[in-house]
């Protein structure tokens, strides 16, 4: 992740972090300057004993609950420090080497703050990893080869990529199962842990295709050229209209298809309910004028 005050412009190294389940990561962060220039914290005092920069990172949960906290500077630090210095700028924290750090699957947010020096301006990122297990991984082949086409390059040290990554499918797999969700009957999932897709894979699979391709169709309706002519020559680029048709036909499946799906997990059976008054109540309607009324309910005695 890049770390800039005052720039939020996205890039493919601030894209979601993957993590195995039951492994060890490292997490890596580049502090730069307003002008793009790679840094490193100030670790020194001012006149006054307060720091000139900081580094601190506070690890969480996707509900808030603090999983773990360090300051890289200023003081107090700790007697072994886990945030390291890899380089000018550049720093990073390995994951996964405390107790039960990765020992189960979910959505784990890195929270860093960072200031160069006493004049620099606070800067404040989240860094989002999902812990997935080896059973998810499974699908990913499957997925990439429904929706990438041709061999396509990732060059994340380029700031660009070309395809899908890993933490992108992860993306597509987590939002297609909340889509099934969505549908009734009843039965929902909250983890990808708990789908069976050893069964029922390609529904996952078809429910994360329709979430990439909308998000392929938004592309193409910003990049389409209907009519390009220049000197004699034209072209036309198109791509908009045949994802919409094909990811209409994808939702029509999928609505049939889940609700479906979902009916195997649901318990069917009959329940044989019969009235029967109490004695107060059997007293009132005793008691009562024909054709009174109580509480939707008709007395023709």
């Amino acid at each position: 992740m890049i770390i800039q005050p005052g720039l939020e412009a996205p890039s493919v190294a601030n894209m979601i972090e993957l993590i195995r389940k039951d492994s060890l990561r490292r997490v890596n962060i580049e502090l730069q300057d307003e002008t793009g220039a790679v840094i490193d914290i100030d670790k020194t005092t001012g006149p006054g004993g307060d720091p000139n920069g900081e580094l601190e990172l506070q690890v969480t949960t996707a509900g808030g609950h603090v999983i773990y906290t360090e300051s890289f500077w200023p003081p107090p630090l700790i007697a072994e420090p886990r945030i390291k210095k890899a380089a000018t700028g550049k720093y990073y924290i390995k994951w996964g080497t405390g107790a039960l750090e990765t020992a189960y699957t979910g959505t784990i947010v890195f929270n860093w703050h960072s200031r160069q020096n006493a004049t620099s301006e606070d800067a404040y990122r989240s860094q989002i990893a999902e812990v997935v297990s080896p059973r998810i991984l499974t699908l990913f082949p499957s997925l990439r080869l429904l929706l990438d086409k041709t061999v396509k390059p990732n060059l994340p040290e380029k700031y660009c990529f070309i395809g899908y990554t890993d933490g992108m499918l992860g993306i597509f797999l987590k939002m297609g199962l909340h889509y099934i969700n969505s549908f009734q009957p009843y039965p929902c999932w909250t983890s990808l842990d708990y789908f069976p897709i050893e069964d029922y894979s390609t529904i996952l699979l078809k429910a994360a295709m329709y979430q990439a391709i909308t998000s392929q169709l938004l592309f193409a309706i910003d990049t389409d050229v209907p009519n390009f002519s220049d000197s004699g020559r034209s072209f036309v680029l198109q791509h908009a209209q045949p994802l919409a048709a094909y990811l209409q036909n994808l939702k029509q499946e999928l609505e049939g298809t889940i609700p479906n799906f979902k009916r195997h997990f649901v318990n069917s059976g009959t329940v044989s309910i019969e009235a029967r008054l109490d004695l107060a109540f059997g007293m009132l309607l005793a008691t009562s004028p024909p054709g009174n009324l109580f509480r939707n309910l008709w007395s023709s005695t």
